[in-house]
This record gives C-alpha cells, structure tokens and sequence, in this order.
C-alpha cells in the first residue's frame, strides 16, 4: 500500500492510496503554522535547552486530530508547545508519549536510531531515510519525502520542496494498527530531527566521544540534549 500526503504539511493534509485515489484518513492541526525540516545544530540544541526551561508567556495548546475516510475522528493528540501532554486512540486515553513509545529501550547509535513502539513495531531513524520495522527486524514501512509518482515510481521531486510525502508499506499492517502507526509517524516525524542529530553529536563518526576532539564541548550540549529529548518522550504531563 502507498499512501500521499497531499499537502506538504503533513499535520494538515489529507492521505490518499496512491493507486485509487481514494481518502484513508485526514490529519488537522488548527493553529499550526508549518515547519522547515532543516536546521542547523546549534539552533537545535537551543531549542531543545528552551523547551525545557521556565518561559514568560504560557505555551500554546493545540490538538491534531486524524480522522477516518468517513470523517470520523480516529485519534488525537494534545499538544502544549512542543510538549505531548495527551494521546487519545479511540476511547483509549494515554498521557503523553511514554505510554506510546517504548523509550526505555530507544537505541541511539552512531549512524541510526531505533524507537520502538507499544505495538511492537520499531521506527528507525536515519540521516535521510526513516523506516517501520516489524517484531522480526523486517521493514514493512518506508518514508520517501520530498517525492512525486510517475510511473507508478516514486522519484525524488526536481525542485526541492515541491514534492510530497509517501508512506509505503512493504509488509501487511492490519486495518485496525493503521490509525496508531500514522499517529507515531506524526509523533516520531516531530521528533525526528532532533533525535537524528543529538545522536551524531553524542556519538560521533566513531561512535564514541573523545576528549581531545575539537567538537567535544558540543557532544557534551548534544548529551544534555538528549536527557530532555528522553524526557520529552517520557514526559507524562
């Protein structure tokens, strides 16, 4: 199954099976003003130091809301600033991202990392690819951002920022895990980019940190960073 998002924001688009056309679900997210994928590492370390700071002003609550081809509402998420304070799947209420992700056992290594979900399923997360792997290691799912479909093939869009997002799925996911798997791409999409680069930081091209190495002080930011990314994924409130 291949899956488009049709706007290039993914927090408020509506998803479509590439070969039928036809609506799979629907995600809104009122009040959200997109985002650039990129930046640079030292303004995302600030950002990871603000978010867990005191700030003068209150943070902004919104809700994302993924809705069903009939338009009902599937699931939702709460946000207050960057913080999850609440998942709701169904009737089933969660309090924040701890209940959804496994983040105890979150792999960070040199060149991936491995967020496993309650499902069983395992998001890994690379420099330019981010796949869902199956209880056995297997990939059944695939991002391809920044794409367009020609020929029935997903090639990467000519100009940059002018394709969309295809979520492929190369192994069987029942109908009824299709809701909560988008709702951790969500999640896992905002996470993402921090997570990707406070690993590199901390880890290196070797994988270990050296004391004599230039970027050593940075390393040491990207390992406090991290401390607050786990808690922001272990955040229950």
């Amino acid at each position: 199954m291949l899956l488009k998002f049709t706007t290039a924001d993914i927090f408020n688009s509506t998803i479509v099976d590439q070969t039928t056309g036809d609506v799979v679900f629907r995600v809104a997210t009122p009040g959200l003003q997109a985002r650039s994928r990129s930046r640079s590492a030292s303004s995302l370390f600030s950002t990871l130091s603000s978010e867990t700071s005191a700030s003068g002003s209150t943070p902004l609550e919104r809700v994302t809301t993924l809705f069903g081809a009939d338009d009902t509402a599937l699931a939702e998420i709460t946000w207050v600033g960057e913080a999850v304070t609440h998942i709701r799947i169904g009737e089933e209420g969660l309090d924040g991202n701890h209940q959804l992700f496994a983040a105890d056992f979150v792999k960070i290594l040199a060149d991936e990392t491995l967020v496993p979900t309650r499902m069983e399923y395992v998001w890994r997360i690379m420099s330019d690819s981010l796949e869902l792997l199956d209880d056995d290691s297997d990939t059944v799912g695939v991002e391809h951002s920044d794409s367009v479909c020609l020929d029935e093939q997903l090639l990467p869009a000519r100009r940059k920022g002018t394709g969309r997002t295809f979520l492929e799925f190369t192994g069987r996911i029942p109908s009824d895990e299709l809701p909560e798997v988008i709702l951790t791409y969500l999640l896992i999409t905002n996470l993402r980019e921090r997570i990707y680069w406070v690993a590199r930081y901390v880890c290196g091209k070797n994988g270990a940190l050296h004391s004599k190495n230039p970027l050593n002080r940075l390393r040491r930011q990207a390992t406090r960073s991290f401390a607050n990314l786990r808690d922001t994924i272990l955040r229950r409130t």
